[in-house]
């Protein structure tokens, strides 16, 4: 195999049209995913034992194949914009859609999730509703974006304390009222690595008739979200972490029926429906996500992540999600029977596929301590040594890690 297709990796009959699963099919059927194989796509693992998806998933054959076939695009055709540029960039979007159970047209490529958000926010009207609701689980970037608005004078911002790294509805409950716009909530906390309720939380904004964003950056990639299910009116992310890509995209959903009523002011020349056109008596937007869409997509960062996206449909998102909670449950189980408690809730439902690990001193000196001495690589945040567990994660895994714990009494314990 060279890596320029993705490998067999569940039975060939639960494949549809092209080499993408239909994951759900296939998770219902039975299918069990040759996890030797789709592990060894991934070099580093040959070297490494890799928990830091988190911050960056590692990279995939299929991907360095991808970015390239980028490259010779550029070497041979200098500007094949039309030919195959532009083309693989709205094919990289549909597989996000098909991802997340969204229509192909509702979504659209930003450069960030943050340049998303202020996309979305440039759209959305304070006059009336002024207020907006999130939490201190939320990633800086929505909260700095949220604060520059509320400084600006444009939004009033009401910022929820979790209670022990949690997000209680009641909390939620009592924030959403008839002033409020908007409640912005992640997936699953960066912090604590735990799942927060977003279904719940959606449909308490929409029963007071406010909007509902859940930023996936955290999830998306190792644990299922669907669209449908969520309720969310606009869910963002990028593809560095869990969806194996690079940094320099991201990808918006907007429900088809917003993303009609509005007009973004940050906007661009590709977010119009003739982007080579200019008419200055009005904007006229393009339809679907695409108007949330703003200057020229990162092409090469597009290679990667529609390469990336394949990857993870040829599996589906249901056994990709199963077997990373069954990994996280057991070294939860791990470290609590070492008497280490995790950071955040970690219930059935709330556990996520990060765990957050408090240790002694600090988190970045036993970061890199652990990557040079151990070869494990991990990802260091606030006070906690966080382990992101992907489907290419092993037992093994597991136990080497707790094992790491044990010998260098790294983490604090209760």
């Amino acid at each position: 195999m060279d890596g320029t297709d993705v490998p067999m990796l569940v039975p060939a009959e639960h494949l549809t049209s092209g080499r993408v699963l239909e994951g759900r099919h296939a998770a219902q059927l039975g299918a069990e995913p040759d996890w030797d194989t789709f592990r060894a796509l991934f070099p580093l693992l040959r070297t490494d034992r890799y928990l830091a998806a988190c911050s960056q998933g590692p990279l995939a054959t299929p991907v360095e194949v991808a970015v390239r076939r980028f490259m010779d695009s550029w070497r041979t055709w200098g500007n094949p914009w039309e030919a195959e540029w532009m083309p693989l960039v709205r094919t990289a979007a549909a597989k996000f859609a098909h991802l997340i159970g969204a229509p192909p047209e509702s979504v659209g490529t930003t450069a960030s999730v943050s340049a998303a958000l202020a996309t979305v926010l440039s759209a959305l009207d304070f006059r009336e509703r002024r207020k907006v609701v999130v939490s201190t689980l939320e990633f800086p970037s929505v909260l700095d974006i949220l604060v520059a608005l509320r400084d600006a004078g444009r939004i009033e911002l009401d910022v929820l304390e979790p209670v022990a790294g949690d997000l209680p509805l009641s909390l939620v409950d009592r924030a959403i009222d008839e002033q409020t716009a908007l409640v912005c909530v992640s997936s699953v906390s960066y912090r604590s690595g735990s799942q927060l309720p977003v279904r719940e939380i959606a449909d308490l904004a929409h029963e007071r008739g406010a909007l509902c964003l859940v930023d996936a950056y955290q999830s998306l990639g190792a644990l299922k979200l669907d669209v449908a299910d969520v309720r969310a009116d606009v869910v963002v992310s990028g593809t560095l972490k869990y969806l194996l890509g690079t940094p320099g995209v991201a990808l918006l959903y907007a429900r088809p029926e917003l993303a009609a009523a509005l007009e973004p002011t940050a906007t661009g020349w590709r977010a119009q429906s003739d982007p080579f056109s200019v008419r200055l008596d009005r904007l006229d937007y393009a339809d679907g996500g695409a108007r949330f869409e703003a200057g020229t997509p990162s092409i090469i960062a597009c290679y990667a992540a529609d390469a990336a996206l394949e990857l993870l449909l040829t599996i589906g998102s249901t056994a990709i999600e199963g077997r990373i909670l069954r990994l996280a449950r057991a070294f939860v189980e791990g470290l609590q029977a070492r008497g280490v408690v995790p950071l955040g809730p970690t219930g059935p439902g709330q556990l996520g596929p990060m765990v957050a690990v408090p240790v002694r001193g600090d988190p970045y000196e036993w970061q890199y301590r652990l990557a040079r001495e151990e070869r494990v690589i991990t990802s260091a945040r606030g006070k906690a040594l966080r382990f992101a567990f992907h489907c290419y994660s092993t037992p093994d895994d597991v136990e080497a890690c707790l094992d790491i714990l044990d010998r260098t009494q790294c983490a604090i314990r209760a």
